[in-house]
């Protein structure tokens, strides 16, 4: 676990990493000893996922800032970062990256970042999706019964029990 007072942030990034694009962080910490870190933040999906919790109400955390010097620290300065606030990244990446259509995208030649916006309607049918254990994210066959709250169970056969709480998962392909 790492805990610290951000000093100082880079802009977003896109790396790509065994052929998928995983977009990163840079971000400079320092501890209550003003010992510095760097330290490449990234978002994934949930396995492997990283927990960031940004001025929480633990205990711990405010031990941690009562023991920072009072310095009121300004951000870093370095002329590797390029210090923003979230929104400015975002309208950053906007404004910068040329704005296509798909047909555009699919077009084109060039090896570049693109933004493409639309609106994305989902077909109701169950033909593409299924719903999944909570738990075991296996398909689950509904039931006939209902929990005590009247909504409907869905049985799952690798737990062997039935459930309330199911996810709807999508067939690609």
């Amino acid at each position: 676990d790492v805990v610290g007072q951000i000093v100082n942030f880079g802009s977003l990034e896109n790396k790509i990493i065994k052929g998928k694009d995983n977009m990163r962080l840079l971000v400079k910490l320092r501890d209550a000893k003003s010992i510095y870190f760097v330290c490449a933040y990234s978002i994934s999906s949930g396995y492997n996922s990283t927990h960031i919790l940004l001025n929480p109400t633990l205990d711990f955390i405010e031990e941690f800032k009562s023991s920072l010097p009072d310095d009121s620290l300004v951000l870093d300065d370095s002329s590797q970062w390029s210090v923003s606030t979230a929104t400015s990244i975002r309208a950053r990446f906007f404004v910068l990256n040329e704005r296509l259509t798909i047909r555009e995208i699919i077009d084109s030649t060039l090896v570049d970042t693109f933004v493409t916006l639309g609106t994305i309607s989902t077909n109701t049918e169950r033909g593409w999706q299924y719903l999944s254990c909570k738990y075991h994210n296996k398909k689950i066959m509904p039931t006939t019964n209902v929990d005590a709250n009247g909504r409907p169970l869905f049985f799952c056969n690798t737990c062997d029990k039935e459930h309330s709480d199911v996810i709807s998962r999508y067939c690609a392909g």
